[in-house]
């Protein structure tokens, strides 16, 4: 396994990211974040890990720059958010060792509207979506088109998140799991919680990605970056 940090240039923006790279890899989970947020790093490493284990590569990615995170609308941004992450499939499209993995989606916070609504432009590309914490409720009338099976996880004591989640979860009509965990979502980023997070995630895309490596190369750096 190797991980290289990379920039990849868009229509309208240079999003920085980090790809976790295997000898053959059965798909490509990319992890959208709305920015650098250090509280995530440890979970982050436990799903990289976890995903890695059964050779599933990431790519880590923020889907906003610094100036865009200082406008305090910006974050709450579904379709600009969606919109970068829409150019970055495409670009995945683009990059020979990269154009043949099935796709994941996983987000956290605002960010989990994001995916949602790209999946439904990237259509049968995105294999499988995890929304961790998320607001999925803010894709609005756009979630019962999704298609992409979709794992939603949340916390019990923040009551408020959960029932948005149920909401969103009822206007799904796509292959569908929400799981509760018991304890404070702000908690999350502690050892055990991580732990719980990154399986369940894993176990999902593990269950919709092919049983066989999708290509019999080494998923290289990608060109251009």
């Amino acid at each position: 396994m190797t991980a290289d940090d990379i920039h990849i240039v868009l229509k309208d923006i240079t999003l920085s990211g980090r790809l976790h790279s295997l000898e053959e890899p059965k798909g490509l989970v990319i992890v959208a974040e709305r920015e650098d947020c250090r509280l995530l790093r440890t979970e982050n490493e436990y799903l990289s890990r976890t995903l890695i284990r059964r050779n599933i590569a990431t790519l880590f990615t923020h889907l906003l720059d610094p100036p865009e995170n200082q406008d305090f609308d910006i974050p709450f941004d579904i379709e600009l958010m969606s919109r970068h992450i829409q150019q970055l499939t495409k670009w995945i499209s683009g990059q020979p060792l990269l154009r043949q993995l099935p796709l994941g989606y996983f987000a956290v916070n605002t960010a989990a509207a994001s995916i949602l609504q790209a999946s439904i432009t990237a259509g049968k590309r995105i294999r499988a979506m995890v929304c961790h914490c998320g607001r999925p409720d803010l894709a609005g009338p756009k979630l019962s088109l999704v298609k992409s099976p979709t794992l939603l996880i949340t916390g019990s004591e923040n009551v408020y998140l959960t029932e948005l989640n149920w909401q969103a979860y009822e206007r799904l009509t796509c292959e569908k799991q929400l799981v509760v965990i018991e304890g404070d979502p702000s908690q999350f980023e502690k050892q055990q919680k991580a732990r719980q997070i990154a399986h369940l995630s894993t176990d999902w895309f593990d269950r919709h990605f092919p049983t066989t490596a999708a290509s019999s190369r080494k998923l290289a750096m990608p060109q251009g970056v």
